[in-house]
């Protein structure tokens, strides 16, 4: 389990398969375009990974990691801060 994790960009950016917790954040990244599990759950978990196996990479996955790319992250970080001061 994560709260954010570069782990899912990266997987993201390289089109693979994502197999991760149900997590809102999680979730908001990554749109529906992944198979939500119980990862506590053996094998569910199993079955989740096995499934990812079969599926064809998506490049909607790479256009989605895009969206964050460190430019774009360090431009909106740098307009939180002009605001702040």
């Amino acid at each position: 389990e994560t709260g954010w994790s570069m782990v899912f960009l990266e997987a993201m950016a390289t089109n693979m398969s994502i197999v991760n917790n149900s997590e809102l954040n999680i979730n908001w990244l990554l749109k529906g375009r992944s198979i939500c599990c119980d990862v506590s759950d053996i094998e569910e978990y199993s079955n989740a990974l096995k499934t990812s196996l079969n599926i064809k990479p998506k490049t909607k996955l790479r256009n989605l990691a895009v969206k964050f790319s460190w430019k774009k992250i360090a431009f909106e970080y740098s307009k939180i801060f002009r605001e702040l001061l």
